[in-house]
């Protein structure tokens, strides 16, 4: 190991239901070749051995629900989050005097009071994603079954629920922060359904679809509103959504394809249009037998 570099780190869960297959779903904690790469789209980059792979706020807070989720756990995980900031904000004032020192001139008790300071930090910021992802899934829950009533079919869970709620942090060439990344990711959010008697079994197919969009534009919502990231001067936080680039291509008057297959990427795309990491990832999710729904060219 001495003289390996660590590339990747992957999460993988898999999930086991009565009747079905296991179904296995993966999600990179980091990845420093890249999704081209690993598939032989593109040469692998270099590797900066200077930077490290993780730091200490790259977190992820990872939320397994059985079915829908009650909106009451919401506060409990809020007013969990909101005990640790006192105990944050006193430490940050004690620690104020150490920022124009060398942290080799620190005391031994400077330097645990320090180490307790990033415990609290990381287990406030991971239980703040925790929260903003069970508000996501308490309003999607609600949404969805206000949506199902009105097209007269009954939706539930039979099986587990994976939502991510992530930070990630970017640095200059000096190692100083560079831009803070939150965001949310819906790795395992299928639902099952029947339909009303006298209704067609499409309705159950229809439902699932306008799900999806409403999920979507609701994970770019609560994106906006809780997942902003710190006020740091100099610090660009990028908001980060599968809506976000939709509205820009749209407002640039970018046309949109659906996909099907990896026979219709160079058939309803711009040649040339799609980075080779792109390509990789639209192929992950259509071998996945999904549709993708994206514009003919990046957006600017």
């Amino acid at each position: 190991m001495a003289n390996s570099t660590l590339t990747r780190l992957t999460r993988e869960f898999e999930v086991r239901s009565p009747g079905s297959a296991p179904d296995v779903r993966q999600w990179d904690l980091l990845d420093r070749v890249g999704c081209a790469a690993r598939k032989g789209l593109a040469p692998p980059g270099p590797v900066d051995t200077d930077r490290p792979a993780l730091t200490e706020l790259d977190l992820v807070s990872v939320l397994i629900t059985p079915g829908w989720f009650p909106a009451a756990l919401v506060e409990t995980r809020r007013q969990f989050a909101e005990e640790l900031f006192p105990p944050v904000d006193g430490l940050t004032d004690q620690l104020a005097p150490l920022k124009d020192l060398d942290p080799a001139q620190w005391t031994a008790e400077e330097a645990a009071l320090f180490r307790r300071s990033n415990y609290l930090n990381r287990q406030a910021l991971a239980e703040a994603l925790g929260t903003v992802a069970g508000v996501f899934l308490a309003y999607s829950d609600e949404r969805t079954q206000d949506m199902a009533r009105h097209r007269l079919v009954r939706l539930y869970y039979d099986s587990p629920r994976i939502t991510i709620g992530y930070a990630r942090l970017g640095m200059t060439e000096d190692f100083e922060p560079a831009w803070v990344r939150l965001g949310l990711d819906l790795r395992r959010n299928r639902i099952g359904g029947v339909p009303y008697p006298d209704q067609s079994d499409a309705a159950v197919f229809f439902a699932n679809m306008a799900k999806g969009r409403r999920d979507t534009v609701l994970e770019h919502v609560v994106a906006r509103m809780f997942l902003r990231g710190p006020e740091t001067s100099g610090v660009n936080s990028p908001e980060v959504s599968a809506v976000t680039s939709l509205i820009a291509a749209s407002v640039q008057g970018i046309p949109f394809q659906r996909l099907h297959s990896e026979a219709d990427i160079p058939r309803g795309l711009e040649p040339g249009a799609l980075s080779a990491e792109a390509q990789a990832r639209i192929s992950d999710a259509l071998a996945a037998r999904c549709a993708v729904y994206t514009p003919v060219r990046p957006a600017l």
